[in-house]
Formats: C-alpha cells, sequence, structure tokens
C-alpha cells in the first residue's frame, strides 16, 4: 500500500470516528441529562407527597370534601380538586371557647401551611451552598424541572433531527467509495429504517406524576374571606363540623 493511500485510509479512520463519537455522545448526553432530571423528580417527591396530605386535610376539614369546591369558588382560585379527604397532619386544635372561633383558626392555619408548602414546592426556596461561602442555592422545584423538561426535548428534536442514523451509515459509506459503487450498481436503497429503531422518544413531563399548583395568596383580604367562609359553614353545619374537630383531636 503506499503512503498516499495509508494517509487517506488514516484520515478516513479519524473522520468515521469522530462522525461515530459525535453521533453517540449526543445521545449518551441526553441519557445522562435524562437520569439527573430524574435524581432531581425524586428528589421533589417528599416535598410533593408532604403538599398533596395537607391538601387532602384541607379537603377533610371541608365537610370531608363535600364544601371543597365551594371554598375555592369562594375565594376565586383555580385550584385542582382532589377527592381524596383524610386528616393527615399532625397539629394540635387551636384553643377557642366555641366550636366557631376552633374551626375557623383550624382552617386559616391549614390554607396558609398549604400556601407555604405550594410555594416551596413550585418556586423552590433559597438555602446556603455548603461548597461556596457566601452563595445561595434555590431547592429543585417544579418550575424548574418542567423548564428542564422542555430544554431536554429540544435536545431531542436536535438529535433526532440533524443526527439521523441513516445520515451516519450514508456518510460512513462515502468514505468508503468501493462499497458505494457496488450499492449503486445493485440499486441497493439509500434509506434505512434504523432511523425509526433509533429515534429518541421525547420526555412526557405528565408522566412524572407532579401537580401544578396556583400560588395561595395570604393577603388580609384573603384571611378575611376565608373566616367568612368558616363562619357561614359553621352556622350551617355546626354539629358536623363539631365532630370533625374531635376526630382531629384524637
Amino acid at each position: 500500500m503506499s503512503k498516499i493511500n495509508k494517509l487517506a485510509d488514516g484520515i478516513i479512520e479519524d473522520t468515521l470516528k469522530e462522525a461515530a463519537d459525535t453521533f453517540f455522545g449526543r445521545r449518551r448526553d441526553i441519557e445522562h441529562e435524562v437520569n439527573l432530571f430524574e435524581q432531581k423528580v425524586n428528589e421533589l417527591r417528599p416535598l410533593a407527597r408532604k403538599t398533596e396530605q395537607t391538601v387532602q386535610s384541607l379537603n377533610f376539614l371541608l365537610l370531608e370534601g363535600r364544601e371543597v369546591e365551594n371554598f375555592w369558588n369562594y375565594l376565586n382560585i383555580e385550584f385542582p380538586l382532589d377527592t381524596v379527604s383524610v386528616w393527615k397532619l399532625d397539629v394540635t386544635v387551636p384553643f377557642g371557647l366555641t366550636v366557631k372561633s376552633r374551626y375557623t383558626k383550624l382552617l386559616v392555619y391549614v390554607y396558609t401551611t398549604l400556601s407555604k408548602l405550594i410555594e416551596e414546592y413550585s418556586h423552590g426556596k433559597e438555602v446556603k451552598d455548603t461548597e461556596i461561602k457566601g452563595r445561595k442555592l434555590i431547592t429543585v422545584n417544579y418550575n424548574f424541572l418542567q423548564k428542564w423538561a422542555s430544554e431536554i426535548n429540544e435536545k431531542i428534536d436536535n438529535v433526532n433531527y440533524y443526527y439521523k442514523p441513516s445520515d451516519v451509515l450514508q456518510f460512513a459509506k462515502k468514505m468508503h467509495v468501493a462499497e458505494m459503487e457496488k450499492e449503486m450498481i445493485a440499486g441497493a436503497p439509500m434509506k434505512y429504517t434504523i432511523d425509526k429503531e433509533l429515534h429518541m422518544d421525547k420526555m412526557n413531563f405528565s408522566d412524572y406524576k407532579l401537580i401544578k399548583y396556583p400560588d395561595l395568596p395570604c393577603d388580609n383580604k384573603t384571611i378575611k374571606q376565608i373566616k367568612q367562609f368558616a363562619h357561614d359553614t359553621v352556622k350551617k353545619n355546626e354539629q358536623e363540623i363539631k365532630i370533625i374537630i374531635q376526630r382531629i383531636a384524637k
């Protein structure tokens, strides 16, 4: 083999290796990023469960679910309705001389607790960086994960469109002229089903079963509305609410 042929073969080999590294490297990078994403989803799950349990406790307080829809409509808040109504909170029933005062304090407390949980769940909270002194970090949260999932899907679209397996194979064959000529003489098609086989599926964020909650205001106007709702509810259902409070206090 002449020096020129050896040089040409070396260039071809390096070029093919670079193409293969680019093709498989981009897919490996995305797979690694998806794994990291799912680790962060699992980090959020304990807070997601705590938030969901607080929603279910609020439902229980609202006549075991019967007044849930009325409550959110009264506050003019579009909230995802959960049919489960179970008391999950470990709290002491506030002191009060009447059923109305105890129920009102309890309803306000559970609502404000839920508001704080949703704030952290949706937006994260600021914490100190344990590695870099003086730097602040934001904990993993729903909005961050939703945005990240969209960014990963954009990368998947990019790989599927610009780095098709069939394009890599055609490029490899063009590097080997003799192989290309054989296919042309035989009339072999230059299309490959491998594109479908190696197609990367996009992420479906809803598959992770993370609930999207609206932010809950805790201003004076909202708290005043909650108190009024509690008063009206006790007026119509005092005996039932008394039993609910007794069950919570056990």
